[in-house]
């Protein structure tokens, strides 16, 4: 199994599965739509899904913590800084 495979890899495939997942409150990934192209068992399908999750969920953290980065950064002087300089 292959997660965000290439156009070459994704062509010999069996079968193909898209996932689009969204971000819980709990921070955990809930699959809100899939697509699949070709012939598969649900077990494959179930074990797709969870590699799938797994990805999102890593995403997520990362862009969660992009954004606290981000957000953490003081762009501006503290009134009390001025005061002592």
């Amino acid at each position: 199994m292959v997660l965000d495979a290439d156009a070459r890899t994704q062509a010999r495939a069996e079968a193909n599965w898209l996932f689009a997942f969204t971000r819980t409150l709990d921070g955990n990934a809930q699959m809100i739509a899939s697509d699949s192209v070709g012939p598969f068992k649900m077990d494959t399908f179930a074990s797709a899904l969870n590699l799938a999750r797994m990805g999102a969920q890593q995403i997520f953290s990362f862009y969660k913590e992009m954004m606290e980065r981000k957000l953490s950064v003081d762009i501006f002087t503290k009134p009390e800084q001025e005061l002592a300089s």
